[in-house]
């Protein structure tokens, strides 16, 4: 016998104590979308083309 715990055995508590299931899929929206922000942002500014944008036409 293990001395982990199953989540789904302790799941039901930690819930309840988080404000119940819209609150935590509330805050795993919210956390989503941070974290896609941030992916976007270190994207843009890797882009060459994310720099001014200079005229070399002259």
């Amino acid at each position: 016998m293990s001395s982990y715990v199953r989540w789904r055995d302790v799941r039901r508590a930690h819930i309840e104590r988080a404000g119940g299931e819209q609150a935590v899929e509330a805050g795993k929206q919210e956390l989503l979308a941070t974290v896609v922000g941030h992916c976007l942002a270190e994207v843009r500014t890797a882009s060459p083309t994310s720099g001014p944008r200079l005229d070399y036409s002259s």
